[in-house]
């Protein structure tokens, strides 16, 4: 009741980001650190008096140090509403990318293989009730749940010479997210093949699985097409 009294005593609406439908490329055009520093978040792109303007979330819509350099990210005027520092700190951890997190493990990933061959053994190291802290693991979960805010469409991923490809389809167009690196190839493979109830130790049949997953409160229905490639397979 604090910040709604708040909100009306600015003129601005008060709103509650777990009841928001933020649009994830206006979202992530601001940084995490900048969303902190500010108290701001991007939720989307509105119309306002005829001019188009970036609907922004913050718990002071006072502060013009903070409008002023959102505006000048995005090159257009801001629109603010106001709500509360919990609900706004909350929602910025919830809908950051992950692509920081994916490619800081994936680096990991590979300076810990010693790049002798050790990786194709995690498809045997790969369980279903592996601990979810495994590199593999973690690196699954980041891909479908970045996939999930970024409402991909279709998730690629590519078996390479040196790497494991991984684009997202969104709005009809291939985007690329951190890549994986080759030594993990088989531990990744398997991972998708555990939640997709494939038996993992088929390698050169055509397979099509699907299965459920709940993601910060939504649940989403993956399928899983999985075709055999010379000398790569993909997933």
């Amino acid at each position: 009741m604090v910040y709604e009294a708040r909100a009306q005593q600015l003129g601005v609406p008060f709103v509650r980001l777990d009841e928001e439908e933020p649009d994830p490329r206006v979202v992530n055009k601001l940084s995490v650190r900048m969303s902190h520093e500010h108290e701001v978040a991007a939720l989307e792109l509105v119309a306002h008096y005829g001019t188009t303007h970036v609907k922004v979330a913050m718990v002071d819509p006072e502060n013009v140090v903070a409008l002023d350099d959102v505006a000048l990210v995005f090159s257009m005027p801001v629109y603010p509403v106001l709500t509360s520092p919990s609900d706004l700190h909350s929602f910025i951890d919830r809908h950051h990318r992950a692509d920081s997190e994916l490619s800081s493990l994936s680096d990991t990933m590979a300076q810990e293989d010693s790049g002798d061959g050790s990786g194709a053994q995690e498809a045997i190291q790969i369980s279903d009730d592996a601990s979810e802290d495994a590199p593999v693991i973690r690196f699954v979960n980041l891909v479908l749940g970045q996939a999930i805010r970024d409402r991909a469409s279709d998730i690629h991923i590519e078996p390479a010479e040196d790497q494991v490809r991984v684009r997202y389809r969104i709005d009809g167009v291939l985007q690329e997210m951190p890549s994986a690196p080759k030594q993990i190839q088989a531990g990744l493979i398997s991972r998708l093949k555990i939640m997709a109830s494939i038996d993992i130790a088929e390698r050169r049949i055509p397979r099509t699985a699907a299965w459920q997953s709940q993601s910060r409160g939504e649940r989403s229905t993956f399928v899983s097409r999985r075709f055999p490639q010379c000398g790569a397979r993909r997933s």
